[in-house]
């Protein structure tokens, strides 16, 4: 009977050894999936930051905003069509036009950030002062108007030589423009440009080599964010089990500038012109 007793003790330690091997082999695996894409998306993180400080400092440089890469090829150059309108508006960020580092192009996961910017029938941000408010008023007595728009082109800052007549209300040079972008339940329509990492499934986005990864199968918020023109969502992560065939399912990083925030970035913002 002893005999029994001992066999059946060693036999339940044994079982209970094994669940706590099981236990600590699953929390080890937890904290890799967790620490690993911790990583990775702090990485990701940091290179957003880099390309959206280099996005500000070409606006402050140059008056507007680049094009989106061709996102087929490498060559990070932007890819205007015409003066007012980009070739790819779902293309990505281009590193050589910013004077970028290649590698700060690619996100944690080695794929392209995305790019996308306003180039709408308000007035192109791309056009040349496309995010140049200098000549607009922000005190003026008269209704003002901007430039006239045809196919994006123009939406602009009434420009004068004599800058008594310089009429043009930053409201108006403001008015309409700009993607759409949902920020944790923030609503934001004035939007100059966005850039993306598609996250941990890259869903959308492009390989380095130029092809693009299968587009989120759902509906949902990953879907909104392969758009060309949104409108963009940022909220937080699912859940690391959510299946990426989900329509809940949601990795993606995001980092955005509003148009008045990028103009008074730039020092481009309006000032109150005397009227006499």
């Amino acid at each position: 009977m002893g005999t029994v007793r001992q066999h059946g003790g060693a036999g339940i330690m044994i079982l209970m050894l094994m669940v706590l091997l099981m236990v600590g082999y699953l929390a080890t695996y937890a904290l890799y999936r967790v620490t690993t894409g911790g990583h990775e998306r702090d990485q990701t993180t940091r290179l957003l930051a880099i390309a959206s400080e280099a996005l500000d400092q070409f606006a402050a440089a140059n008056a507007r905003l680049p094009c989106p890469a061709d996102p087929t090829i490498d060559t990070g150059l932007e890819a205007p069509a015409t003066a007012a309108r980009c070739s790819f508006d779902g293309g990505t960020i281009p590193w050589k036009t910013l004077g970028m580092n290649h590698d700060d192009a690619i996100d944690g996961w080695g794929r392209k950030l995305s790019y996308r910017v306003y180039d709408g029938n308000a007035g192109s941000l791309t056009q040349p002062s496309g995010v140049s408010m200098v000549e607009c008023d922000t005190v003026e007595p008269t209704a003002g108007d901007k430039t006239a728009v045809a196919s994006s082109l123009g939406g602009l800052c009434v420009s004068n030589a004599d800058y008594r007549l310089r009429s043009t209300l930053d409201t108006v040079f403001l008015a309409g423009k700009g993607l759409t972008l949902t920020d944790f339940g923030t609503v934001h329509n004035d939007v100059a440009y966005v850039v993306i990492s598609h996250g941990a499934t890259g869903l959308g986005g492009y390989t380095v080599s130029g092809a693009r990864l299968d587009l989120p199968t759902g509906g949902g918020d990953e879907r909104d964010n392969t758009s060309d023109a949104g409108a963009f969502m940022i909220r937080a992560f699912s859940d690391p089990d959510t299946a990426a065939t989900v329509n809940t399912h949601f990795d993606d990083l995001l980092v955005y500038r509003t148009l008045p925030d990028l103009v008074q970035r730039a020092r481009l913002s309006a000032r109150d012109w005397p009227e006499t």
